[in-house]
């Protein structure tokens, strides 16, 4: 994406948010709709065919989580320290506005140290393995799309009437696009807006702010609690401090699952902590709120980021093997400053082809716990070696040989994540 005068002179007004740990992360959101409303959020095609990129400004993304907060706890009532599962099929710029709203109807009524915590999860679990994750959590509240996941919930429903005891679980309808955003890429200051009413935080770094969970691949899956440090820790990765260092990058993420990771992290950590901007795929549920959000594929995943002026992408190594194939494509990826894949291998016949073809390659590790500690970017020396990764200098880890002439990787606390 070429640079222009304007895009400079833009960039450089930015009032970068504080990573110092001064801010959790939800201040840190709300330092951005402050110091840098209009600059995008989230970026996504017009309907309309024109060409014409529609925007979600920070603020936008701001204000409308703080309707979430609004819709998931009415005037600031409720059970304190509630965990909120997010079972939804909707689009990404609802999806996380769900995600912080929940959050930020925690940090607010501080008298009471309130805590809703919200737990994304993947839609593919099945009953015994959702349930499983409520009761380890403890939570008897989900925000669950009935309309795409009637079954799941039937099923859910079904499985608990079987239990000894009974467990009270609360299900509703996430709150319509339309009522969370209601200015849709339009939004400034000085539309109606209502904030949720702010009180003295009661939050500490300690506690925790929301769960992920495990792919389940040897078993159900695991819940793992994020805290409120660990999440300022985010912000300190390499995938958002590189990101952060180059100007005018616009990064594709749409087609990553907004309850992964992967898709939280892009989605959200991303674009707070490093101020660029996200494309996703144009939402759907703006006309009709029981539309299906776009199903990614590797076509609609790279004329997406073509189409929003994307220059980098991180994509799972399923839709490489598929790029790969195609020449046109090959020759778009060659454009972005950088291709980064997760999630799992690729072919070393597919990872060489597309180096030789000029493609910036780069293999990203991480972890739910710890985050994606390895860089995203190559640099001219290891441009070619795309299977090997290197790891962030902030971080810490511990080779413990196995006897086998392979050593285990431990990862231990980060040099910044004792405390700020």
């Amino acid at each position: 994406m070429a640079s222009t005068k304007s895009d400079t002179r833009r960039l450089s007004r930015l009032s970068y948010p504080p990573l110092d740990g001064s801010l959790l992360f939800p201040e840190l959101l709300e330092y951005n709709a402050q110091h840098n409303p209009d600059h995008p959020f989230f970026v996504y095609p017009s309907d309309r065919g024109t060409g014409e990129i529609c925007k979600i400004s920070h603020l936008e993304f701001y204000r409308a989580s703080q309707r979430v907060a609004h819709a998931v706890r009415p005037g600031r009532q409720g059970k304190s320290k509630e965990v909120v599962v997010i079972l939804a099929n909707c689009d990404t710029i609802l999806y996380q506005a769900l995600f912080m709203g929940i959050i930020y109807a925690g940090l607010i009524a501080a008298l009471l140290k309130p805590t809703f915590q919200p737990f994304p999860m993947s839609p593919r679990n099945s009953a015994p393995a959702v349930i499983d994750m409520l009761r380890k959590t403890n939570c008897h509240r989900m925000i669950v799309s009935r309309h795409s996941l009637r079954d799941l919930v039937s099923a859910i429903r079904a499985e608990l009437s079987k239990s000894k005891e009974a467990y009270r679980l609360q299900i509703e309808e996430p709150p319509h696009l339309t009522a969370v955003y209601p200015y849709l890429s339009t939004e400034v200051v000085a539309s109606p807006f209502e904030p949720f009413q702010k009180g003295e935080s009661g939050q500490e770094k300690k506690d925790v702010m929301f769960y992920l969970h495990s792919s389940g691949s040897t078993g159900f899956p695991r819940p793992i609690p994020i805290t409120y440090l660990t999440s300022n820790h985010y912000c300190l990765m390499p995938s958002v401090t590189e990101n952060r260092a180059v100007e005018n990058l616009r990064v594709a993420g749409g087609q990553l699952p907004p309850f992964h990771t992967m898709g939280v992290f892009i989605q959200v950590f991303l674009p707070v902590a490093s101020l660029r901007g996200v494309s996703v795929y144009p939402p759907t549920a703006n006309l009709d709120p029981t539309a299906t959000p776009v199903i990614p594929t590797s076509q609609n995943a790279l004329e997406n980021a073509v189409s929003t002026h994307s220059n980098g992408i991180l994509s799972v190594p399923a839709f490489l093997e598929e790029w790969v194939l195609s020449p046109e494509a090959v020759n778009q990826l060659s454009k972005f400053l950088y291709v980064a894949f997760a999630g799992g291998p690729l072919a070393k016949k597919t990872g060489d082809s597309l180096v030789a073809s000029g493609v910036r390659l780069k293999s990203v590790y991480g972890s739910t716990e710890c985050g994606p500690f390895a860089y995203i970017a190559s640099t001219p020396e290891d441009a070619n070696q795309w299977e090997w990764i290197r790891f962030s200098p902030n971080s810490k880890i511990r080779w413990v040989p196995l006897g086998d002439g392979t050593s285990e990787m431990q990862v231990l606390s980060l040099i910044h994540c004792i405390d700020f």
